[in-house]
């Protein structure tokens, strides 16, 4: 399809998709249990129905090049040294390359005990796992041992070296620029209209209702919001820009910031602009203050409607370990609305 595998009558891919993160990749930090440590539990026929048509789909039907293995295990298996990647790439016709996560090789032997050392960690994911680049240093500290060694050999090096050069072939980088239309592209050709439409369709398909209960005030269902209703949108995500974007995401604007995303209130005051749109952050994600509930509340029992931005932060809650106590996600109960007002919550 244009836009990823190609388009517009050139050879060249135009984007090499990486799909993550295989497999079951469905906790961060709980019970004693981080994203590194976690052995998933799982049946065949959940990882069929459930987790693996996300992978599938975008394989067969979209000519996606890349998949990213997870720090978890999945039924004793590392994600990593699982052999299901590489029966993947028969079943599903997959021709790109697979890595790591940022060095999950290293929690083949590290987190899981799963090997005893980093060269048969870097061996198995290699040969088993067909783990063909490792985001990290692992491979570059072990692999070589481990192939000198006899547990790996360099025929299982070619082969990822081939997984990954036949991508970079795809995309024209050893090719004169000249003959690749996707070289000329420039700025005016980011965020046009057509990407903009196709990026709020994406959005509003992959979004799920998981209730529209009945309003307290006419009797009616809440959603969908008709203008002209007194609307207070309350929590510490509610004029949120750059929470909305995944962390590793990177610049996202021509500035550098994040000024061209827009916020939950911006985007319900302007589909709201004669009622009026109230807002108050109520209480932050992280620090504990209460200071902002009085006029969070207030605004709340002014209100018709009463939106709620609440969740965790990149800052606090991604890379568990790697920052210290979570955000307490606890004091954001303490944000919701009194009783009698009608409330939404994402």
């Amino acid at each position: 399809p244009a836009g990823v595998a190609g388009g517009g009558g050139s050879q060249y891919t135009l984007v090499a998709v990486t799909l993550k993160h295989f497999d079951a990749n469905s906790l961060e930090d709980s019970d004693g249990f981080t994203r590194h440590t976690v052995d998933v539990n799982v049946s065949r026929q959940l990882l069929t129905d459930y987790y693996w048509p996300a992978f599938r789909a975008p394989i067969r039907e979209a000519g996606a090049l890349g998949v990213m293995c997870s720090y978890n295990a999945v039924n004793g298996l590392p994600a990593c040294a699982s052999p299901v990647m590489k029966a993947a790439r028969e079943a599903w016709g997959f021709q790109g390359y697979v890595t790591s996560d940022t060095d999950s090789v290293a929690d083949v032997w590290r987190a899981h005990r799963y090997k005893r050392t980093a060269e048969e960690a870097s061996c198995v994911a290699l040969r088993e796992g067909g783990t063909d680049v490792d985001s990290g240093n692992t491979y570059y500290h072990s692999l070589l041992s481990g192939v000198r060694s006899g547990r790996c050999s360099i025929s299982d090096v070619d082969r990822a070296l081939f997984n990954t050069f036949r991508v970079r072939f795809k995309l024209g980088l050893f090719d004169p620029k000249a003959g690749n239309p996707y070289w000329q592209l420039g700025e005016a050709d980011i965020g046009t209209a057509a990407s903009r439409a196709l990026n709020r369709h994406a959005a509003a398909a992959s979004l799920v209702l998981l209730q529209n209960p009945t309003s307290r005030r006419d009797g009616g269902p809440i959603l969908p919001l008709a203008p002209g209703k007194r609307i207070a949108v309350l929590g510490p995500h509610a004029n949120a820009t750059r929470a909305l974007i995944q962390v590793d995401t990177g610049k996202v604007c021509a500035s550098g910031g994040f000024e061209c995303v827009t916020s939950p209130l911006a985007a319900l005051a302007d589909r709201n602009p004669d009622a009026g749109t109230a807002y108050a952050e109520g209480c932050d994600v992280i620090l504990m203050g209460r200071q902002g509930f009085s006029a969070a509340l207030a605004a709340a029992e002014a209100a018709e409607v009463v939106v709620l931005g609440l969740g965790g932060t990149s800052c606090g809650s991604w890379g568990a370990g790697r920052w210290g106590k979570r955000d307490s996600a606890p004091r954001h109960l303490h944000c919701r609305p009194a009783n009698g007002t009608n409330g939404m919550q994402w």
